[in-house]
């Protein structure tokens, strides 16, 4: 995807590039026609002349807008839309070392405490990647308002200790914020599961900590994961559309528009000029 945003970037901006490069060389040679034919003809208003000056800087003004935006939009398909997906990925790997970490501690029930020490750290490492800083897990992601929880974003901006952003950082819209919330609710409710079946682990239960362990009944560990993890993968989802909707618009849209405007005004700036310079040459 960055590979692609980048190749995008890159040939759509050469090409707009281009032809704003030529949009502002015919105005140039405009410019330099319309003064020379009036100092011929010694007339200030040349219609068509002048007609032509003024659709050869509309047309290098869309140009140069058209530059302007592709940064943006390519930045954040880019580092947003693609940085969201991999940041995304990495939540989901953290959380699954974790969770088999749980699953493997019924197996090997003499080492249980190496496998709580795993489970542990891959929690960690999740709620960093996620949230951004220790406990922000316990904090709602979402204000009653819908917005993302500004105090709980300052306060991880000013306090991540990863190298990346956290995701809950990173996202735009209501959907991956709520997408989010739903994640961390449900991880909550899998870490109560979890601590129950560290529980019945401790109390030689090993029949009832596998039951919930592997149990997809509600409220059962895996229901609950599966749960974390499908939220997690709507904003992998919800990212990718960014991604394409994005790419899909410069890729097609963007560079029929130009190339279909660009050859309607040059049409109109050759037919106004020939007319122009018709007019006044019948004056000499």
């Amino acid at each position: 995807m960055a590979e692609a945003g980048e190749q995008a970037g890159g040939t759509l901006g050469g090409q707009i590039f281009l032809v704003a490069l030529s949009a502002g060389g015919l105005l140039a040679l405009l410019t330099l026609v319309s003064f020379w034919l009036r100092g011929k003809v010694r007339r200030y208003v040349t219609p068509g002349i002048d007609g032509a000056l003024v659709l050869s800087m509309l047309v290098l003004i869309v140009m140069l807008i058209g530059l302007l935006q592709l940064p943006n939009q390519f930045s954040r398909m880019t580092q947003m839309a693609y940085y969201n997906i991999s940041s995304s990925s990495r939540v989901l790997v953290a959380g699954n070392l974790a969770n088999r970490a749980e699953s493997s501690a019924l197996i090997d029930v003499n080492r249980a405490e190496t496998w709580y020490g795993q489970f542990d750290a891959g929690v960690n490492e999740m709620e960093l990647r996620l949230c951004g800083v220790q406990d922000c897990l316990q904090q709602a992601f979402v204000s009653p308002s819908g917005q993302a929880n500004t105090t709980l974003i300052e306060q991880v901006r000013r306090g991540t200790v990863i190298q990346d952003r956290p995701l809950i950082a990173s996202v735009e819209t209501r959907q991956e914020l709520q997408a989010l919330e739903s994640a961390r609710t449900a991880f909550l409710d899998y870490l109560a599961v979890h601590d129950q079946i560290v529980t019945y682990i401790e109390s030689g239960q090993i029949d009832e900590a596998v039951a919930l362990n592997t149990g997809f009944e509600e409220g059962e560990s895996e229901t609950l994961y599966a749960a974390f993890t499908e939220q997690i993968e709507t904003v992998q989802a919800l990212n990718r559309e960014t991604f394409d909707t994005i790419w899909n618009a410069q890729r097609t849209t963007l560079p029929t528009q130009q190339v279909l405007y660009s050859v309607l005004a040059f049409g109109a700036i050759i037919v106004l000029t020939g007319l122009g310079v018709s007019h006044r040459f019948r004056e000499l």
